[in-house]
């Protein structure tokens, strides 16, 4: 269960992020915005500074995640 003191916090942190981060809401929002279909493969690369290896996972949507996806949107708003 998603706890709504967290949701909050979330929310109030939400608008600073969009103004550091203008294209990522966006692409959040275009590719996640009318939710995602069990199938869809989603990819994750991370690279701290300082470091020359990426760290890259790449999971597939089941469909016993939904509901997941669906709070992580509404969420995002």
């Amino acid at each position: 269960m998603i706890n709504p003191i967290t949701v909050m916090k979330m929310l109030n942190e939400r608008h600073q992020f969009i103004q550091n981060h203008p294209d990522f809401y966006p692409f959040l929002k275009e590719n996640f915005g009318e939710g995602i279909e069990p199938g869809t493969l989603i990819e994750v690369t991370v690279k701290h500074p300082g470091e020359e290896q990426e760290r890259k996972v790449t999971m597939e949507v089941q469909g016993t995640e939904r509901a997941f996806f669906k709070a992580a949107q509404e969420i995002l708003g």
